[in-house]
């Protein structure tokens, strides 16, 4: 009777030792399907604009020639190089959507009705932000960058300078501060998870007012200018969270009451 009892037990204890292993294993393939996806998306728009890089190239190089600067390629591969940097940037921003995509369709079905929408309203705060650090260091920031380091030589010397540095000082300015505005984005979902009180971080304001512009400096070219026009904006968007963290205090709260 007991062999019997033990016979039909082990199959079920099967069964359940199998389960987990066999969702796990789900949930690794269907991470990797989406990670597939992603770097499709970046591949794919990387080789369109290499291959239709002119526009791109055109775009990037404006606001150094519309500041009377002369480019040149100094090396026999910077033609390359500039073209391959620019399409890799397009690429990385062709890449940001998908990738957020796929991060609600991975993360989403494990998550309660509450943490989805906090997830949504932080992907679509994420893609917001980036589109205005973007934008801005496009129609902002990198012309800037180009007056003021030509106005350094202007009456004295030919500004010549090499297309591959430009290349890389204007994509890595438009990237960082696309990344640099989504800081503020952080703070908001942390006070939304209840992680971090909105009253004990407006105590720190000079803490971290420092550490807006430390990430300005980081995100931009060595130039205290520079840093001024990502840290500002910075600046004001970490009171704007410290504002909607106030606001959501009471609903953290009810939340927190519920069974």
């Amino acid at each position: 009777m007991r062999k019997a009892i033990r016979a039909t037990e082990v199959p079920g204890a099967a069964e359940a030792g199998s389960s987990p292993v066999g969702s796990f294993t789900d949930h690794l393939e269907e991470l990797r399907r989406r990670i597939l996806v992603v770097t499709a998306v970046f591949v794919v728009c990387s080789i369109a604009a290499f291959s239709f890089a002119d526009p791109i190239l055109d775009a990037l190089e404006a606001p150094a020639r519309n500041a009377g600067a002369h480019l040149a390629a100094l090396r026999p591969q910077d033609l390359f190089l500039s073209r391959v940097r620019a399409s890799l940037a397009v690429g990385l921003l062709c890449a940001i959507p998908a990738f957020l995509v796929e991060l609600r369709a991975f993360v989403g079905p494990a998550l309660v009705r509450r943490e989805r929408r906090l997830l949504d309203a932080g992907l679509v705060g994420t893609a917001i932000l980036s589109a205005v650090g973007l934008a801005m260091a496009a129609f902002v920031l990198v012309p800037f960058m180009a007056r003021f380091f030509m106005s350094f030589g202007a009456g004295r010397v030919e500004s010549l300078w090499s297309l591959d540095s430009w290349y890389a000082l204007a994509i890595g300015a438009g990237l960082g501060a696309a990344l640099a505005f989504e800081a503020p984005l952080v703070l908001v979902l942390l006070f939304a998870a209840g992680v971090l009180d909105p009253k004990v971080v407006a105590g720190r304001r000079r803490e971290a007012v420092v550490g807006i512009f430390v990430l300005a400096a980081i995100a931009t070219p060595p130039d205290a200018l520079s840093q001024l026009l990502v840290g500002v904006p910075l600046w004001l968007l970490f009171e704007l969270s410290l504002v909607a963290g106030r606001a959501l205090r009471p609903r953290i709260a009810r939340a927190k009451e519920l069974p």
